[in-house]
Formats: structure tokens, sequence, C-alpha cells
């Protein structure tokens, strides 16, 4: 499962958009390592300022209702989080 900042669900199947050799004549979609994206209500900018605070208790819920599906285990992704780590914690 995949906890990424709202508006960017799609960013790491977007990243490997084409065939990995032009000659290719058939493209199969590459598998991806999740299977289920929640889209985090946050945004923190380039510099640190907090845009939208994380809506923590949105993402609790969708968290939980993932937990009573099977999930147990979650990366996240958060736009300018490896810079900001503290932000919004």
């Amino acid at each position: 499962m995949l906890v990424i900042t709202a508006g960017f669900a799609d960013a790491l199947r977007i990243a490997y958009p084409g065939p990995p050799r032009i000659s290719d004549r058939q493209i199969s979609g590459l598998s991806c390592c999740y299977s289920r994206v929640i889209e985090a209500d946050e945004r923190i900018g380039a510099h640190g300022e907090v845009i939208r605070r994380l809506d923590e208790a949105a993402v609790e819920h969708d968290l939980q209702a993932a937990y009573a599906d099977g999930f147990r285990s979650v990366a996240v992704v958060c736009m300018h989080g490896y810079r900001y780590p503290d932000m919004n914690g």
C-alpha cells in the first residue's frame, strides 16, 4: 500500500510510461509494488512552509480501513517530506 500526497496517486505509474525498447511490438504494463493508494491531504512547500496541514483524521480512517482489508505494510511519500520531516508530525 502507498500513502502519498494528494494529487500524486499515479506518479509512480507515470514515471515509466514507455516500453523498455522502442522496437518492442507489445507494451505490457509494469508491475507495481503496491495495490492500494491513499492520498494524504497535505502539502509542504519547497521552502518548508505548510501549505496544507495533514488531515490526520482522514488518513487514520483510510489506514484503518486498509488494515481491516488485510494490509500490513505501507510506504509513505509526502512532497518535500525528505527535506522537512518534522513539519507534519
